[in-house]
């Protein structure tokens, strides 16, 4: 016999399922394929662990760092592509990450803002200092 949910062998007569615990209400005779258990993905054996997909995941940590140590920009933008590249290909490798993806987007992007104020605001300053040199060097002509 084999258990409805899993699709794993059992034993005749037995009331519950040694590997996913689920109560065999009617017997059957045949191993449950993947179209009909809704439990199992068609991409994915019974009681297979799915990995995180790399990009995705490398992707959130370089935009999170990028908060903290951002060299103009570059760790940003690193983060947010291989955060869109993780986003494309977890799907084609059956593997989990979307979240790490789509957090990864939006904390690069976040950090890609904060950056440009902070070099708009250099700049700003940089021409200011330039200005207030140039007034202090006619002022003593």
């Amino acid at each position: 016999m084999y258990c409805r949910i899993c699709g794993k062998e059992t034993t005749d007569g037995a009331v519950f399922c040694k590997d996913c615990g689920a109560g065999r209400l009617e017997p059957s005779s045949q191993p449950i394929s993947n179209d009909t258990n809704p439990h199992i993905s068609v991409n994915q054996a019974p009681n297979e662990k799915v990995s995180y997909n790399t990009m995705c995941v490398l992707g959130f940590t370089l935009s999170g760092i990028s908060l903290i140590f951002d060299f103009q920009g570059l760790l940003s933008i690193a983060g947010i592509v291989l955060s869109v590249l993780g986003l494309i290909n977890y799907k084609r490798k059956n593997e989990k990450g979307k979240t790490f993806a789509i957090f990864g987007i939006i904390i690069g992007v976040a950090s890609l803002i904060i950056t440009a104020i902070i070099i708009k605001a250099n700049i700003e300053n940089y021409f200011e200092l330039i200005s207030n040199m140039m007034e202090n060097v006619e002022s003593l002509q």
